[in-house]
């Protein structure tokens, strides 16, 4: 699950990066809101799946959760 994410985040903000002359400033919007859905995305995955996960897959999933959120933030400003 992690995998897929992570892939198809990282194909839309490269696109917003590599596009910035057609998007103009929705493409901050863009990349701020697929950073926030995946990481509220995965915050249900992590709660609803707690028990079957595993240890590695717990701290994998929370800490990407984390860096996304941090990401997202530094497009904000």
């Amino acid at each position: 699950m992690l995998k897929w994410v992570t892939y198809l985040l990282v194909i839309i903000i490269v696109a917003c990066m590599l596009t910035p002359h057609i998007l103009g400033p929705l493409g901050n919007g863009i990349i701020v809101g697929s950073l926030l859905t995946a990481s509220l995305g995965l915050l249900v995955y992590l709660a609803v799946r707690w028990k079957s996960l595993s240890v590695s897959q717990r701290w994998g999933i929370s800490l990407s959760i984390i860096v996304w959120l941090v990401l997202m933030y530094s497009f904000i400003r």
